[in-house]
């Protein structure tokens, strides 16, 4: 499978994850047993960009209409720059070790000039 087939299958799990995540901060309109759910997806942008300047495995996420934007090590999970709300630190930070080892495959494909030189996917 192509790498970004595979990161965008990922990509797609972790946009619905945060979706969820952002519902479950509703409050309950009431008791009336069944509650519509509509999620409402934001856009989300994931880029890795292995060049010669960046020695860590890392990504850049840009999350939500107010792009919440920020670069995060793939074998650490620490936040290299920028922020992420706390509300979606623990929905990205599983994600992340869920997927670490595609994640350090696609940065390493790429480091070696794999597929491309970078990785560059954005949903809406």
């Amino acid at each position: 499978m192509k790498t970004t087939e595979v990161a965008k299958g990922m990509l797609e799990i972790l946009q619905t994850t945060l979706a969820w995540t952002e519902n479950s901060g509703r409050k309950n309109a009431g008791n009336f047993g069944m509650e519509l759910i509509i999620l409402k997806k934001q856009p989300i942008t994931l880029r890795i960009n292995p060049d010669n300047n960046h020695s860590r495995p890392h990504f850049h996420l840009d999350y939500g209409r107010e792009f919440h934007s920020a670069s995060i090590c793939i074998t650490t999970s620490e936040i290299l720059a920028g922020n992420i709300p706390s509300k979606y630190r623990a929905t990205i930070f599983n994600w992340l070790s869920k997927n670490k080892e595609q994640l350090l495959e696609i940065w390493n494909n790429l480091k070696a000039g794999g597929d491309a030189s970078e990785l560059l996917l954005t949903l809406e």
